[in-house]
């Protein structure tokens, strides 16, 4: 049995993708197709009055958050294709924007953001056959 070790990533962001409602799993399922594997989506409400919505463009209140972990090596890569994809330069199509994360507590959550740990658990099962009477 070879034991494997999960590699540090360094300068880990998180990328908040806001879009309208219902778009968000759009965006979820095209951060998977280009390696980042962990996202979250949330429903978001507006609360900021009109005067605000008017500068930023946004004329719904109801939107989908995507809140995904990647490297900045990653978002780097990706923040061209989704702003293209997603017309996020348009006004009312959406807002992209990360912040760094300072650090995640325990070695099983760093596999889990980082998406390694389903890369081991997927490599694991790649000609593993189970024998008779294993369940």
């Amino acid at each position: 049995m070879t034991q494997k070790t999960c590699p540090v990533p360094q300068n880990l962001k998180f990328v908040f993708t806001i879009v309208k409602r219902d778009v968000g799993e759009a965006v979820a399922a095209f951060y998977r197709s280009h390696a980042i594997s962990y996202n979250f989506i949330s429903p978001g409400y507006g609360a900021a009055g009109l005067e605000i919505r008017d500068y930023l463009g946004f004329s719904e209140t109801e939107k989908d958050i995507v809140i995904s972990v990647c490297t900045e090596e990653e978002l780097a890569k990706v923040l061209p294709a989704v702003v293209e994809e997603f017309d996020l330069e348009k006004p009312d199509s959406g807002i992209l924007f990360s912040i760094p994360v300072a650090g995640i507590s325990g070695p099983r959550a760093l596999l889990y953001v980082t998406g390694y740990e389903e890369e081991v658990q997927e490599n694991s099962n790649d000609g593993e056959k189970k024998e008779s009477g294993d369940e």
